[in-house]
């Protein structure tokens, strides 16, 4: 599946960056209420992970969330948010 990553930083901003998958065609849009798109390279669907390179330090992020539109088919959500 295409991941949304949800990044919140301290100062309450946030930045949404989309994961699409290397098989897809086209990109997903904007959707309402939520931080716009930033688009990463495409994914394999057979790599287990995926590295994605920030502008700023990891000491300024609060909390990291896949699926923040709670639309994928996933029977554990209250894994998908991260806060440090």
């Amino acid at each position: 599946m295409p991941i949304d990553l949800v990044i919140t930083y301290k100062d309450g901003s946030q930045e949404m960056i989309y994961l699409p998958l290397a098989i897809m065609r086209g990109q997903k849009g904007d959707e309402a209420g939520m931080p716009s798109r930033i688009f990463s390279d495409t994914w394999p669907w057979t790599n287990l992970s995926k590295t994605i390179v920030l502008t700023k330090p990891f000491s300024s992020i609060k909390s990291v969330e896949i699926d923040p539109s709670k639309r994928l088919a996933d029977l554990q959500q209250e894994n998908n948010k991260v806060e440090f």
